[in-house]
């Protein structure tokens, strides 16, 4: 009994560290699961303002390309070219009143370009994740 009570106490001497490695152990595996999670959350936002951006510069093209159908076919032309066109220099004025300008625009405004009766329209802007210039581009027929 003596040499067995004396093995006990020899394997629970070297067993004195192991629950304090099994939790280590466990706090990095919970740790490096955390950080995870993390990524993905900074990623999620990331993605969800760049669609926000696409989003509103969907928008403004869309409202210019409507005023473009409803304006006089005539002048059309005339009257949406950048940068000196009448209802283009309001289209601005109304994107800065609505305060719906995306960051970087200022320093990129938009453009419209004519070819016939084929219309261009692009929207700029500067992402704040990486400060890299992005652009919407849409292209419309305009009626004869």
């Amino acid at each position: 009994m003596n040499a067995r009570n004396c093995a006990g106490r020899i394997a629970r001497r070297l067993e004195r560290g192991a629950s304090l490695l099994e939790g280590m152990v466990a706090i990095l595996i919970f740790s490096i699961g955390i950080l995870g999670l993390m990524t993905l959350y900074a990623a999620s936002i990331k993605n969800t303002t760049d669609a926000q951006y696409r989003s509103e510069a969907s928008y403004l093209i869309n409202s210019v390309i409507a005023k473009m159908r409803l304006h006089d076919q005539g002048t059309v032309t005339t009257d949406f070219a950048a940068p000196d066109g009448a209802q283009y220099t309001q289209w601005i004025a109304d994107i800065a009143a609505a305060n719906a300008t995306l960051p970087g625009m200022d320093t990129n405004p938009p453009s419209i370009d004519f070819v016939g009766r084929q219309a261009t329209v692009w929207v700029f802007w500067k992402a704040r994740s990486d400060g890299a210039l992005r652009r919407h581009m849409v292209e419309t027929q305009l009626d004869q």
